[in-house]
């Protein structure tokens, strides 16, 4: 499917509430496929349930509305189907607070940020304050600049992707729902090259090699994430290519 991004992606600009994306299906392109279902793999920033609540609030049609609109109807090739993205206010909120950032790059439309070890990227269930959100708010609060909306119900807004607590590294954050859109786009794609450092315990018996399996967090250290079994629906299917440095 293409993204028709509109007036907002030919400006450059942030969309305003109420931006439109309209999905094209080619003949052939689904058979029976559940709407939801749908949109959640062509949106991959939206999670199921979230795309389920915008197709109860009628912020989805199917070909203009002609078509009743329900999370399990079917489509088919030649369906047109618009979605009404509603923007809440990206930090309204999060607590903001004074955390210590290393910056690498700013503008309109995202920051890069040289995360360090022992900083959660965003508000969970164990962990309410001293996350990446929160010094970001902090960093924004006196500017008219904030995080995209994108993922604002759930305490992440403008999180595009994510590292674990203890990695350093670089990380993304869309301060415009257009950038968030279009860095989803390209992470779920595959587009974004993605390279860690690691010292490794134990033997590694080849020099280089690929991991090909799910990755899920752990049942027992939620904290933790770790190679799930095949066929286990709490992992995400990843490739991981490693190469040893030093031995």
């Amino acid at each position: 499917s293409d993204l028709d991004w509109g007036k907002a992606s030919r400006d450059g600009g942030a969309p305003p509430a109420g931006t439109k994306i309209d999905l094209v299906l080619a003949a052939g392109q689904v058979q029976a496929q559940r709407l939801d279902q749908y949109l959640a793999s062509a949106l991959p920033f939206l999670s199921r349930s979230a795309v389920q609540s915008l197709i109860k609030t009628d912020c989805v049609a199917i070909c203009g509305g002609s078509k009743a609109c329900k999370p399990a109807a079917k489509l088919k090739g030649g369906d047109t189907i618009t979605v009404t993205l509603p923007a809440p206010p990206g930090c309204a909120g999060i607590k903001a607070e004074q955390i210590a950032l290393s910056i690498l790059h700013e503008d309109d439309h995202l920051i890069a940020v040289n995360k360090q070890a022992g900083l959660t990227v965003h508000p969970w269930n164990a962990v309410a304050s001293g996350t990446l959100v929160n010094a970001l708010a902090w960093h924004l609060q006196h500017s008219e600049a904030s995080l995209s909306s994108v993922g604002a119900a759930s305490s992440r807004p403008g999180i595009v992707h994510r590292l674990d607590r203890f990695t350093t590294g670089v990380i993304l954050v869309a301060k415009s729902d257009l950038a968030h859109w279009r860095l989803s786009e390209h992470f779920a794609q595959r587009k974004v090259d993605k390279r860690y450092l690691a010292v490794v315990h134990g033997e590694v018996a080849q020099d280089q090699g690929m991991v090909d399996a799910a990755i899920g967090r752990d049942a027992t250290q939620r904290e933790r994430m770790c190679v799930r079994e095949p066929g286990d629906k709490g992992g995400k299917h990843a490739q991981t290519i490693y190469r040893v440095r030093e031995r």
